[in-house]
């Protein structure tokens, strides 16, 4: 993947006034906000997927890891619905700033859900269809056919600086990053998207520890301290570290964590 599309997501695309802050860990990147507050917008922009955007996830979590040497290869059916899939959304008008014809520009993040900048970071069926070839390229990425990543890399900087409430784009993003090898940044994305996520449960704080092992750029001590402290569920986080525990151990592979679907 080109290495400039996450550049500007690298400096940070939360940048909100200070206030009473809740979680310690320094992986929180909402550093002196209330958590309960930040997550109520995040609620506020999502609406239920629509057909295409089921349809995609579908379709990414059958093809996944299909790239692996021993991986069984995919259904000419199953890739056949993919193609079907991806002529489909990508002959949809696209909404700016989507259309590569229109400039993107810098949205800016709302403060709350009665910013005026907060109607245009509103999850819209026009949206969930980038979000859905989104999900159609990195499926096309798991099956190793060519450019699928770049085009995934560009539609996701799009998509997490123009709707930077949505947690599930930053964890699609942190794992394309962290494939590339561009570990600093997958870890803020998928630190973003844990804090955002308004009810993370046991296969989210997984997620988040794999995408933290295979980064490799913060202890394993921090890392559970961030899933105590991003979930009132202490018996959930409990129960997250010890089935993560073992990724961090001397010369242990990482134990893949698909992300969960809405």
């Amino acid at each position: 993947m080109n290495p400039n599309f996450p550049r500007l997501l690298a400096c940070g695309v939360f940048a909100l006034a200070a206030s009473a802050g809740e979680p310690t860990t320094r992986l929180n990147p909402f550093a002196g906000q209330n958590l309960g507050e930040i997550r109520a917008i995040a609620k506020a922009e999502s609406r239920p997927a629509g057909e295409n955007l089921r349809a995609a996830w579908q379709l990414y979590y059958e093809l996944e890891g299909s790239w692996k040497p021993k991986a069984a290869k995919p259904k000419p059916e199953t890739v056949q619905r993919l193609d079907r899939l991806r002529a489909k959304l990508e002959s949809l008008p696209q909404p700016p700033p989507f259309d590569e014809n229109v400039p993107m520009k810098t949205v800016g993040l709302a403060h709350d859900a009665n910013d005026p900048k907060f109607t245009t970071q509103l999850e819209t069926p026009e949206y969930q269809n980038q979000k859905a070839l989104v999900l159609v390229y990195l499926s096309e990425h798991e099956i190793d056919r060519p450019q699928a990543a770049n085009r995934a890399g560009r539609l996701l900087t799009v998509l997490a600086v123009s709707h930077p409430w949505d947690w599930q784009v930053h964890a699609l993003f942190a794992r394309l990053l962290a494939d590339a090898g561009q570990s600093a940044v997958a870890w803020k994305m998928v630190a973003n998207s844990l804090f955002l996520n308004p009810h993370p449960d046991l296969d989210d704080l997984g997620y988040f520890a794999f995408i933290g092992r295979i980064a490799a750029v913060n202890s394993w001590q921090e890392i559970q301290l961030a899933m105590r402290e991003a979930t009132p569920d202490q018996n959930l986080a409990e129960q997250a570290i010890k089935d993560s525990n073992v990724m961090f151990a001397p010369g242990a592979e990482p134990r893949n964590f698909p992300i969960k679907a809405p």
